[in-house]
């Protein structure tokens, strides 16, 4: 089913939380939504694509797209090169991919065409793709959307666009064409989408354009949720100066990739937690590479007080007319913590011999 209706440059959306009244967020928005699927909770709506051609460097292919061999027609631009044919204003940002339509050296027709993975989403899911387009010049020929679920050995044409689309040049305030194409019947497969343009004659002169902006592809997915513990908050082992625990996250049955701790930096968390308080933050995937984290804070408190061994009493006789002695003697100081210096005082008590009283 093909949709098409005319864009002023004006669009109002709405991002609406997911809740227990059933309303959805979008998994993975995108930037200027054109394409909309409705999903049956607690599956949400995702963007499988979603190409501005932001990104890009001026005058190359959009990365991940491929190019027909001997025609440099499709490149990304921030503005058109003919002259009163295109429009200067993006539907979406600042960048847009053209194809320019004068005739030679450039072969009359050309595609351009990306990657879609649909083979994740099972039967019965929605998926529709979506983009806008402006097209006006005196050369300007088709555009054409080919679908191909078999790598490209066989197309299916889902979109044709006869001529330009614009009345007249507009370079100034742009009036684009949206047009969205349901592709549920292709889920459960890799497909490959083509744009294929082509000029109506072979002239030499800048004299028309086929612009193409927010390429997307959206469909529903389950999100992928991490549940992290507790803040855990213990007293250090016994003789040591931590506390070996475990803290573990869980994640829902959408979640296929491993979760990953910062404290060791692999799946297991478990190790001797310090003195004082770590932030650990539990990190997975999901099905589209965005990371999904959660944090706690792993507290243990230093409740073993240090301990001083002191030597047994020492008895000493005083040489004959001296009032002291000399007396060679270790204390030792231990802790479940590196001690920070040793320190304190000892009394000495000098009873009887030639002086008598206290030193």
């Amino acid at each position: 089913m093909k949709k098409n209706n005319t864009f002023y440059n004006l669009f109002v959306f709405v991002v609406m939380l997911l809740s227990i009244s059933g309303f959805q967020q979008n998994l993975n928005a995108q930037t200027c939504p054109i394409a909309t699927v409705t999903c049956s909770a607690p599956a949400i709506s995702s963007a499988v694509v979603d190409q501005d051609f932001e990104n890009d460097p001026i005058n190359s292919v959009p990365a991940g797209w491929t190019h027909q061999a001997g025609s440099q027609r499709w490149q990304v631009e921030t503005d058109t090169e003919s002259g009163s044919t295109g429009t200067d204003t993006e539907f979406c940002g600042t960048q847009m991919l053209a194809f320019e339509t004068s005739g030679t050296p450039n072969p009359t027709s050309a595609y351009i065409e990306f990657p879609v993975a649909l083979s994740g989403i099972g039967a019965g899911i929605p998926a529709e793709m979506g983009f806008a387009h402006y097209m006006f010049g005196g050369n300007v020929g088709n555009l054409e959307v080919l679908v191909s679920s078999d790598g490209g050995g066989n197309f299916t044409s889902e979109y044709l666009q006869v001529g330009p689309d614009q009345p007249a040049a507009n370079g100034g305030a742009a009036t684009w064409t949206t047009v969205t194409i349901d592709l549920s019947g292709y889920v459960g497969s890799d497909l490959i989408v083509r744009f294929n343009a082509s000029t109506s004659g072979t002239g030499t002169s800048f004299q028309g354009d086929i612009l193409i902006d927010a390429v997307q592809v959206v469909s529903c997915a389950i999100p992928c949720l991490i549940t992290c513990p507790a803040d855990i908050n213990v007293d250090n082992d016994p003789g040591a100066c931590g506390a070996t625990l475990n803290p573990m996250a869980t994640v829902s049955s959408a979640c296929n990739n491993p979760i990953i701790n910062s404290f060791t930096g692999t799946t297991d968390a478990t190790a001797e937690y310090p003195i004082g308080t770590t932030v650990v933050t539990f990190t997975t995937l999901d099905d589209l590479g965005m990371d999904v984290t959660c944090s706690i804070n792993v507290t243990v408190n230093d409740t073993e007080s240090p301990s001083i061994n002191c030597p047994s009493p020492i008895n000493i006789h005083l040489d004959p007319g001296a009032c002291d002695a000399i007396v060679d003697y270790s204390l030792n100081a231990t802790d479940n913590c590196d001690l920070v210096a040793n320190s304190g005082t000892l009394a000495t008590i000098a009873q009887g011999g030639n002086g008598g009283g206290f030193i």
